[in-house]
């Protein structure tokens, strides 16, 4: 979780590269995603087995029926899955999901003093469509750390 968080710290950091703005999109959506593997192979038996009986796919082999309850209770976490294996991958074979795209768009930063001054940065960020909705990075990946954080919580996890 903290390198998640620091990731997503980086989003917020102006940058006037696009190549710039899209690894740190890339390397959230993978450290959100692989939280899946790493709490699947840290649980004990007894939490592996609670991951089955509440998975849509229970019978499935390794850390994939964990990984299909997380698709299904966040489509951000769905999401951050298609953006980690889609920039990995050339073709994705499994869980293809064509309403996912992204794409870099330049943009300004504002900043506002407290004494009333203000100053633009340029800048570049990632937006994530999915279907009719649209995600900004540092939206997106916010999202799934709020995610993760409760379901550490719901799992007890400390």
């Amino acid at each position: 979780m903290a390198k998640l968080h620091w990731e997503i710290v980086q989003l917020g950091l102006p940058v006037d590269e696009e190549a710039v703005a899209s690894y740190r999109a890339f390397n959230c959506a993978v450290t959100a995603w692989s939280i899946c593997d790493w709490v699947w192979s840290a649980a004990a038996p007894d939490l592996r087995e609670r991951f089955r009986v509440e998975s849509p796919n229970a019978n499935a082999n390794g850390s994939e029926p964990l990984a299909s309850l997380l698709r299904e209770q966040s489509r951000e976490l769905a999401i951050c899955q298609q953006l980690a294996n889609g920039s990995k991958h050339f073709i994705l074979d499994r869980h293809n999901d064509d309403a996912v795209s992204s794409y870099r768009t330049p943009s300004v930063s504002f900043y506002l003093s407290e004494n009333g001054e203000s100053r633009t940065v340029p800048t570049h960020g990632v937006l994530i469509e999915d279907s009719d909705r649209i995600y900004s990075d540092l939206g997106l990946f916010s999202r799934a750390h709020d995610y993760w954080h409760d379901f550490f919580k719901r799992y007890g996890f400390n």
